[in-house]
């Protein structure tokens, strides 16, 4: 019997000096990667721009109480609906986004958007914003999924949006895209993709609407999901270019930033706590407009159940308002400082005691808040 012999293939042979080539290829990458950085120029990032605020007047004060009313904005019946954000419209109106379809990361899920009348006093019937299919039409590559729109109206009168897309995997490969419209939400500009990560762009995801600077520039809060957790402050040019990209946490535990000035050069940051201790609101500032931000700093005396957040200015106080498991679905968390959390359905009074001061007294100055416990406002 003849038995033939099968000599294994030769192998490649390097030498010694092609050898150490490719081990330093990580080295290079590296050096490479790092010589673009000190070659980049350092932006100049403009001060904050902040909610002017009227003097007070005792006489005429109490004659200015908040008001709560409870509509619906969307007046389609889809099973999932989620992610809403409003903005106010030129023409004293607003406009609600969210996203809405079969489920989460359905590939029937569109942005959805509604207007309301301030002369009827209602909203419109909602309409389709922007779907998957036009995303992957324009943008030409495979789209899997939309989520997370977010809207704001700039000083100038343009109104932006920020949306989602997934081309694969889950959430975590995410990608932020842009559009903006200068007739109040009338027509749209084509979406455009940002290019926020180096690898492969993807893992950036939107949560809450950006803040705008002096000179018309935005910082828009986000947040990374890959190989870690934590939030960023992405800078762009009036346009929407992007200029810089500051990390405003580091780790494994932090989601869903929002942001809120508090002077020309200060802001605060509110964080979903997404660590050990599920629950737990994070906070951090900035005292140089957004480059370098402080220690996350946990709260106290929030509810343990909370999930998401925004915080805005009412009065030149901060509001936080915190989303969590009340009895009812329609329910928001306020916080009543010095007192203990509970569900409710109206907006603060400042005749009641539910203004709050979330570290010390955030008043419209330049210096930011030092940490510690809410105390009540006089």
């Amino acid at each position: 019997m003849t038995i033939t012999t099968i000599n294994p293939p030769p192998v490649l042979a390097l030498s010694p000096f092609s050898a150490t080539f490719f081990r330093l290829i990580p080295l290079w990458v590296s050096l490479l990667f790092g010589y673009a950085l000190w070659e980049a120029e350092a932006v100049d990032v403009a001060a904050f721009s902040v909610p002017a605020v009227a003097p007070g007047n005792p006489a005429v004060d109490h004659l200015f109480v908040p008001e709560f009313e409870s509509r619906f904005a969307s007046t389609g019946f889809h099973r999932h609906v989620h992610s809403s954000s409003i903005a106010p419209l030129p023409d004293g109106g607003l406009i609600s986004v969210w996203f809405a379809g079969s489920r989460e990361g359905a590939e029937d899920v569109n942005i959805r958007a509604s207007r309301y009348d301030p002369v009827a006093q209602r909203w419109g019937p909602e309409f389709k914003l922007i779907s998957r299919e036009t995303t992957q039409r324009v943008l030409q590559r495979n789209i899997r999924k939309l989520g997370n729109p977010v809207i704001s109206l700039a000083p100038d009168g343009r109104l932006w949006l920020f949306y989602v897309s997934v081309s694969m995997g889950g959430w975590a490969g995410s990608a932020i895209n842009a559009m903006y419209s200068d007739n109040g939400g009338v027509d749209w500009s084509a979406p455009r993709r940002l290019i926020t990560s180096p690898f492969l762009n993807i893992s950036t995801l939107v949560r809450n609407p950006p803040v705008f600077h002096q000179d018309g520039s935005i910082g828009l809060p986000i947040y990374h999901e890959f190989l870690g957790k934590f939030a960023e402050y992405l800078y762009l040019s009036p346009e929407g270019r992007i200029l810089d990209k500051f990390r405003i946490s580091s780790g494994n535990h932090s989601l869903q930033p929002a942001v809120v000035p508090l002077g020309g050069d200060s802001a605060l940051a509110l964080l979903r706590n997404a660590g050990v201790e599920h629950g737990r609101v994070l906070a951090t500032y900035t005292r140089d407009r957004g480059r370098t931000w402080s220690a996350g700093t946990r709260t106290r005396r929030w509810p343990p159940s909370a999930r998401g957040m925004a915080i805005f200015w009412w009065r030149s106080t901060i509001l936080p308002m915190v989303a969590s498991a009340c009895p009812s679905t329609r329910q928001t968390k306020l916080s009543r400082t010095g007192a203990r959390w509970r569900c409710s359905t109206r907006p603060p009074n400042p005749r009641s005691g539910w203004s709050l001061n979330f570290f010390g007294r955030a008043s419209m100055t330049n210096t930011p808040p030092s940490p510690g416990m809410p105390r009540r406002r006089r």
